[in-house]
């Protein structure tokens, strides 16, 4: 069909993580899914180079590689609100840009000729008119898929909204028996108590599997590869089934739903089936702090309705406001390019991530914002639709790219259930009121109480299993980065010589050096911050160790995929 008719269909309708490649000996088409979970590419005198993975690509820049002081700056500074602190075009490697999901890259001789979004081009297509509409196309097609293939789909079953909402929708598709809903302990608020409290309402089975990665030298020389080719995640759920058996499943996973559905879901989770300041919400709080969180929360969300960003003036007059009460900074020139600027930064409109870097964000920022108003390539566009794509091209597309990237030793894989056409363009056209500020996420609530029978929040009241939950010990629950300490030594990096900026570079020795002194998990006095910021460091030394040490790739006169 033609080419822009096929984007139509693909933003409308396709399900799954997968790269479409049409090449000729010079010249190279990409099509990603909605679902991508992302890859990069540089262009340099040798050709243009392309890979789902970073590894490849720094081995064709070779020894010339350099790193990008802003993007380094804002990884390592790990802001708490951004997409896991980096960009969603560019990278902290100069010249290494993003292949991002749901667009076409084109390149012509070496050149990058295209690169563009099309996931607005669903909206020609008549959207899902509801949310449940989209969950049953969704649920549909996956389930066609499994029956095709005789294998049975692996639901990562936290016992949250979200997870229960995919459940429930392969439910009405396919028998509830062949369906295999795994839970990971992680915390109380997102793991088997939750799951287990659902699911035994629910009369269904779960497999608990226990967290063993924190201290596994299996589970960790698995991250280890890992990190010697692309940027990924070492903690949380997913990294505990490096060890699960789970005969090459592909595992569906609804985190993201939050980010697709362009709201902050920051308190009370469990629950939030009852709006945010109604009487049967506020009966729940126990304390002044939890109150002022839930206002908090509430007035945050008001930063994504339609009311605010179509009033730049009204942006104008509370950003101060708001900057204060997330702990930011307030953007210098609110509404307008303010939104897409705080949305990178900080995921908020209108408000800057308070960084640690000497470097003034502004100016990398708007560059990043230049690629982006030319990636969705549409003049003047609608703030509320700018910040809805902008929310999936970084938070969304992110946390896709460290979930998504690798298979586990069997051969198992992660696919996002919300980084899905259907669910996509429904989000898209839909508008945020007022309304969803107070309860986020409504239609998804809704959806679960239909198919499920009761309320979410009847659904997550405790029942009488208690786990003992993973607490991480700061001390010994580290053992990776207590095996590899020495890699995070700013005199033996292969990163920090990279760095051409001697203002970036000072800051990042001390980074290094601070790092080195609370980030050691045997230390009385070790920090988690800088256990967190030892791990983003030591992901980036194994990553440029690895390219350089076999940094030959053929030659091209054209493109060469990866």
């Amino acid at each position: 069909m033609p080419l822009d008719q096929f984007l139509a269909e693909e933003a409308r309708y396709g399900i799954g993580n997968y790269i479409l490649v049409d090449e000729t000996p010079t010249s190279c088409r990409i099509i990603t899914s909605p679902g991508y979970c992302g890859g990069y590419g540089c262009v340099s005198d040798r050709g243009a180079f392309a890979a789902t993975t970073l590894s490849p690509v720094l081995r064709a820049i070779g020894g010339g590689m350099q790193m990008n002081p802003f993007g380094l700056s804002f990884y390592l500074s790990y802001a708490p609100n951004s997409a896991n602190g980096m960009m969603p075009f560019s990278t902290m490697f100069e010249g290494v840009f993003r292949l991002p999901p749901a667009a076409v890259i084109e390149f012509e001789a070496g050149t990058r000729t295209r690169y563009e979004s099309y996931l607005v081009k669903g909206k020609e297509l008549n959207p899902p008119r509801s949310f449940a509409a989209a969950m049953a196309e969704v649920s549909s097609a996956v389930a066609r898929h499994f029956k095709a293939n005789g294998k049975k789909p692996v639901v990562m079953f936290s016992g949250g909204v979200d997870s229960l909402a995919i459940y429930l929708g392969l439910r009405e598709k396919m028998r509830p028996e062949d369906i295999h809903l795994i839970t990971v302990d992680h915390n109380r608020a997102n793991g088997p108590d939750r799951a287990f409290a659902v699911a035994d309402k629910l009369g269904i089975e779960i497999d608990h599997v226990e967290d063993t990665y924190s201290s596994s030298p299996v589970a960790n020389s698995i991250l280890e590869s890992q990190m010697e080719q692309d940027i990924v995640i070492t903690r949380g759920p997913s990294v505990a089934l490096l060890e699960k058996n789970l005969d090459g499943a592909l595992i569906l996973h609804g985190q993201n739903m939050d980010a697709i559905s362009k709201v902050n879901m920051t308190v009370l989770q469990a629950n939030l089936d009852r709006a945010y300041l109604s009487r049967a919400k506020m009966r729940e709080i126990k304390s002044d702090d939890e109150k002022l969180r839930q206002y908090e929360s509430f007035l945050g969300n008001l930063q994504f309705t339609n009311a605010y960003l179509s009033d730049p003036v009204f942006q104008k007059q509370t950003s101060a406001f708001f900057s204060r009460m997330h702990g930011e900074v307030a953007d210098p020139q609110p509404g307008g390019r303010g939104i897409f600027r705080g949305m990178i930064s900080s995921q908020i409109p209108n408000i800057l991530s308070k960084p640690d870097y000497p470097l003034d964000q502004v100016p990398y920022l708007d560059a990043e914002v230049d690629i982006f108003e030319r990636f969705i390539g549409i003049p003047d566009l609608d703030p509320s639709l700018g910040a809805k794509l902008i929310r999936y091209y970084t938070y969304a597309q992110i946390s896709n790219k460290r979930l998504a990237t690798f298979a586990t030793p069997d051969g198992s894989k992660t696919v996002l259930v919300a980084m899905s056409g259907p669910i996509l363009s429904y989000f898209i056209g839909r508008n945020l009121q007022l309304s969803d500020a107070a309860m986020p996420k409504g239609e998804v609530y809704a959806y679960a109480e239909k198919l499920a029978g009761m309320p979410y929040h009847q659904l997550a009241t405790p029942t009488q299993r208690q786990f003992n939950m993973r607490k991480m010990n700061k001390y010994d629950g580290d053992a990776l980065l207590m095996h590899n300490m020495d890699k995070l030594d700013v005199k033996k990096s292969f990163v920090v010589p990279r760095i051409k900026d001697k203002v970036a570079r000072s800051h990042i020795e001390y980074i290094y050096r601070d790092v080195a002194k609370t980030a050691r998990p045997d230390d009385p006095d070790v920090r988690l911050f800088s256990q967190s910021r030892g791990r983003h460091i030591l992901n980036l030394e194994m990553l440029v160790r690895g390219a350089l040490r076999n940094e030959a790739v053929e030659p091209m006169q054209g493109v060469r995929r990866q």
